[in-house]
């Protein structure tokens, strides 16, 4: 590996205060296995997917109802959270397949 590439290694090593930099190599390749895994398309997984967003910006909601509509066989269940006087926290919890989760495209016609 390039010095330069160590160094910044180390660094992140450090600040993630990992006792040695294979840790954080094996957490590093663990974490794109299972990224990787996700991509394949054909495992099911489960996951979630959270927005925080101002209701008071127009179409958001109306937008959300939309998506949730649109995918039922991919939303399993929501969590819709007040945060204060501007803010709402929605979180969707999704499972299928890996490749249709990933790429499941925005909302369509209703019905």
């Amino acid at each position: 590996m390039p010095p330069a590439l160590v160094a910044q290694l180390d660094a992140m090593a450090r600040a993630k205060g990992y006792r040695s930099r294979s840790r954080a190599v094996a957490d590093m390749v663990r974490a794109q296995l299972v990224q990787h895994r996700a991509e394949r398309g054909n495992r099911q997984i489960v996951g979630t997917v959270t927005l925080v967003y101002d209701h008071h910006r127009r179409g958001v909601q109306a937008l959300l109802t939309d998506i949730q509509h649109h995918h039922p066989h991919l939303i399993i269940s929501t969590l819709h959270v007040h945060l204060d006087r501007h803010h709402c926290l929605e979180v969707l919890a999704v499972r299928g397949r890996a490749g249709e989760v990933k790429d499941a495209p925005g909302p369509g016609p209703c019905g």
